[in-house]
Parts: C-alpha cells; structure tokens; sequence
C-alpha cells in the first residue's frame, strides 16, 4: 500500500466536516489540547500585562488627553482639599496660639483636638502628595513604557509603580 495517495482529496461540504472532525480518535484530540496549552504557556508571558501599567491603562494615562483629564479631574481636586486641611491647621494654629492658657483651656483644648483630627487626615495625603513631586518626569516616562516591548527596567518599573501607586491612592 503507497504511503502517499494519488488520489484526489474529495472537497467537504460543512456536514461532511463536522462529522469528520468529530471522530478523531482520543490520541488526536489529547495531541492537539497538549499543543494548545503548549502554544498557550509559551505566548501567556508576553501577553501578561503588569498590573501597574495595567492601571495607567485603566486610566487612560497613555494619552496626552487621558493625562490631562487624570491631571484636571483627580490630581488637582485632591490637591486642592490638601492644600484646604493645611490652611485649616494654619488657622487653628494661629488661634490656638492667640490664646490664653491660664483662660482659655477649655477652646485650647478644643481647637487642639479639631487640628489633630485634620492633621491625621493630612498625614494620610501625605504619601501620594509625595508622589506628585516626581509626576511631571513620571509621566514623560508612561510612553517608553507602555511601547517596551520586552521586560521592563528596573528604573520604569519603579515608575510604573510609582504612578499605579499615585491612581490607587487618590481615589475617591
């Protein structure tokens, strides 16, 4: 029997295919499941997205229209409610300070309590506050590595995380 036919191969109509495919034996369909996964563990690392730069793309921080609404609709109203609880504990400050404290304990003491309460919400902004001194260079950097098509560097992952970080901290 040639191992090779000479026949020519007949063309299928869609029945005709359909019950072919569906008698492979158990060997072929365990072949083609094992390539499957095979196919699918070795191209699964480069369609792995880390989740920081999975966060800028959920904030659409990479466009310049995307960072701009970022900028307008999140940075600067937490800044703005910041930089209001630091005038407030000025405030207080002052008047607590122009006090008497052999008269006036009991509003010293008040008004030390309402400073502290607005300090601890303060201290809280605090570390995405911090972030923001690095959002300007942060940001010039999203486009590098939203294109990098290899592993990031150590240096872009800090930034990918750094702006992950700032996202996840001024939530409302």
């Amino acid at each position: 029997m040639p191992l090779i036919s000479t026949d020519k191969p007949k063309p299928l109509d869609k029945k005709t295919a359909i019950l072919e495919n569906a008698t492979y034996s158990t060997g072929e369909k365990t072949m083609f499941s094992a390539a499957l996964c095979s196919s699918i563990c070795l191209f699964s690392p480069l369609l792995a997205v880390h989740p920081s730069v999975e966060m800028m793309y959920q904030e659409h921080l990479e466009t310049t229209e995307g960072r701009v609404q970022f900028l307008t609709e999140k940075v600067v109203p937490y800044a703005a409610v910041a930089n209001e609880l630091n005038e407030e504990i000025l405030k207080l400050s002052d008047r607590i300070s122009s006090l008497s404290s052999e008269t006036d304990q009991a509003e010293i003491l008040a008004l030390t309590e309402e400073a502290t309460q607005k300090m601890g919400k303060l201290s809280v902004m605090l570390p995405a506050l911090n972030l923001l001194t690095s959002l300007e260079e942060d940001f010039d950097q999203i486009e590098t590595i939203l294109e990098q098509a290899d592993e990031l560097t150590v240096e872009q992952q800090e930034t990918a995380d750094r702006i992950a970080l700032l996202c996840q901290s001024i939530q409302p």
